[in-house]
């Protein structure tokens, strides 16, 4: 309830460790103090990234509302970060509402009950989409083939704890990239 009334944070990501660290939050209160309304908030390396699950999809067609852009010109910067992020998507009925930008990687293999689950909502595809339901498989920032050094997704359902083969997408990932551009330059400590 302190969340709707603005006395809370709406979702508590300060309990949400990376494999069992706080160090995502480390001095946020000195170097990002907030008065009022809490936020969540990081000083890390790769900020918030750090703890995230890897869910990736962008606003639905519903979402624009008053926004002052709309799907279309969204669009194609859509495409470059699924791109960025070799993001794993189908295009499936979750598409109808969540469009699928830029190329579709292969989506990550089911465990058995997903696919069981998978396949009774195929089983039951009409009725669940005349009472408005759409289903399909999440669209997830993790790397799916190892890299030169091996990362990659071993399926070891640690995923909300912090991967331990460092393979859901993290923001310091593409800052390593932007590195070793002569027109970037990094800025520790700040």
């Amino acid at each position: 309830m302190a969340a709707l009334t603005g006395r809370g944070p709406f979702l508590n990501l300060l309990g949400k460790k990376r494999l069992g660290s706080l160090f995502t939050y480390r001095d946020v209160d000195w170097g990002i103090p907030m008065i009022g309304n809490p936020i969540a908030r990081s000083l890390a390396r790769g900020g918030l990234s750090n703890i995230w699950g890897a869910s990736c999809y962008p606003l639905g067609t519903h979402d624009y509302g008053l926004w002052p852009l709309g799907n279309d010109e969204l669009t194609p910067h859509y495409a470059k970060v699924a791109d960025l992020l070799h993001l794993n998507q189908a295009k499936d009925d979750l598409s109808d509402v969540y469009p699928t930008p830029g190329r579709c990687q292969a989506p990550m293999p089911l465990n058995e009950r997903a696919h069981r689950l998978l396949e009774h909502w195929q089983a039951h595809r009409s009725p669940l989409r005349a009472a408005g339901f759409r289903f399909g498989r999440a669209r997830l920032a993790v790397r799916t083939s190892p890299t030169a050094s091996g990362e990659t997704c071993e399926r070891c359902g640690l995923c909300l704890t912090g991967c331990p083969y460092d393979a859901i997408y993290r923001a310091d990932w593409t800052l390593d990239q932007l590195r070793s551009s002569e027109n970037f330059t990094y800025r520790s400590g700040f």
